[in-house]
């Protein structure tokens, strides 16, 4: 209503939306607050410390699946980066004349938006994954996000002493990708999986991952319910 509102005044007409400013005309006015009426009220979502993706990726790595390396890369990548899940898990679609659609306008992180930086210089996508892991700093570029924000560009550091940081986890992925005949536009959540096929990670495999995850490291003695965490977003809370 405030982009309408906004078009008819630029066309030099008074606003049919407000009375005044920021606050809608009376008959608005009603019709918004029996919306929010009827709405259900908002359930509070838990967050998860860092103990959980590093714990997932310790054992994916361990001896764990391709899956499970997916899995645990994309919680690491999203924890730390700040992501929403629908950013780097596979876009909900939807067939609109005989075409599959997403529903959504956020673009999903793909191999050609990861950046890989050296001492200030640029490393190759296509390196050796013992070079790319020598990463100082990635960066990811968001082409469009939910909130309208595009051509967004975000980046992390290496952590010390940190086997299993958000940017090794960067680099696994893009590395697993092309070194499986991936090619730059494949999905940072696409995988090759033992029987040489592709899959692409979905937002309700995270949740159950995370929350195996949780269960695993006996979190809810400390208060987290897993059937309470979400992972959009993942990273609110980081003890």
């Amino acid at each position: 209503m405030a982009a309408i509102s906004k078009t008819i005044k630029l066309a030099g007409y008074k606003s049919p939306v407000y009375r005044a400013n920021n606050k809608y005309n009376l008959q608005i006015e009603r019709a918004v607050e029996g919306w929010r009426r009827e709405d259900p009220l908002a359930i509070p979502q838990l967050a998860v410390p860092v103990t959980v993706p590093l714990q997932m990726a310790e054992a994916a790595y361990c001896n764990g699946s391709a899956f499970l390396k997916a899995i645990a890369d994309l919680a690491l990548i999203g924890f730390f980066y700040l992501l929403r899940v629908g950013e780097y898990t596979r876009p909900r679609a939807v067939t609109r004349n005989g075409k599959k659609v997403s529903v959504t306008r956020t673009k999903q992180l793909k191999v050609k938006d990861v950046g890989f930086f050296k001492d200030g210089v640029i490393l190759p996508r296509r390196s050796p994954l013992p070079i790319l892991v020598t990463a100082d700093q990635c960066t990811l570029k968001i082409t469009n996000q939910k909130n309208g924000r595009m051509g967004e560009t975000i980046s992390h550091e290496t952590l010390q002493d940190a086997i299993h940081g958000p940017v090794t986890a960067v680099a696994r992925r893009v590395h697993h990708i092309l070194s499986n005949g991936g090619t730059e536009e494949y999905l940072l959540s696409d995988y090759m999986n033992e029987a040489g096929e592709w899959n692409t990670i979905t937002a309700s495999q995270m949740r159950h991952g995370v929350r195996e995850s949780i269960k695993t490291l006996k979190l809810d003695k400390n208060g987290i319910d897993p059937d309470l965490v979400e992972v959009h977003p993942l990273w609110c809370r980081r003890c």
